[in-house]
């Protein structure tokens, strides 16, 4: 519709920390869907997707998973494709079920690349604020209330630049101590 028209206008001249937020906003097929999806699975249910305090987390989680599952498909598609052939051949020869080479050819040597994935998840997660600020600025109350938000506040509503300067770097420092952790863990894989 015109909305639709809109976002894709806008969508081309806005960068990359904007345009989830428009997707979410603008698309209205996907909302679409998605609301025919609830009324199937909860028809007695009014569909507050962004007012309710326990839908509006569901709803941002949801978009979260429509936007980042298809990467980390394409990571361990990308993985999957590097295991060598004669490692399956092998197994073959061995006698091997399915669920056995997931078990111990797939998942050992994708270890690394889910690795990689988490440390990517967990970044993105962190420093979650477009998607977040563009659908419900935290709301409603607080329940889609994030780090980044409250740092947001901090800085350009109360005005306080120190204490907002001080939680970023927190913020990231517990970020690389996580990242630390998933790359010791990658290192001990190999």
């Amino acid at each position: 519709g015109d909305a639709d028209a809109m976002v894709a206008g806008i969508d081309s001249h806005y960068p990359d920390t904007i345009r989830p937020a428009l997707q979410v906003v603008g698309r209205s097929e996907v909302v679409d869907h998605v609301a025919g999806l609830y009324m199937i699975a909860l028809p007695n249910r009014k569909l507050l997707f962004f007012a309710d305090t326990t839908q509006a987390p569901l709803t941002l989680i949801a978009v979260y998973l429509w936007q980042w599952v298809p990467f980390t498909a394409l990571l361990l598609l990308a993985g999957l494709l590097g295991i060598p052939k004669h490692i399956y051949e092998a197994a073959d020869i061995d006698g091997s079920r399915w669920h056995h080479r997931i078990r111990w050819i797939d998942v050992p040597l994708l270890k690394r690349v889910i690795i990689i994935a988490l440390i990517l998840a967990t970044v993105e997660i962190v420093r979650l604020f477009d998607l977040v600020y563009g659908a419900t600025q935290g709301g409603p109350g607080t329940s889609t209330y994030t780090v980044s938000i409250g740092i947001y506040r901090m800085a350009f509503q109360d005005f306080d630049t120190a204490m907002a300067a001080a939680s970023s770097l927190m913020v990231l420092v517990i970020t690389i101590f996580i990242a630390q952790i998933f790359v010791r863990q990658m290192r001990e894989a190999h």
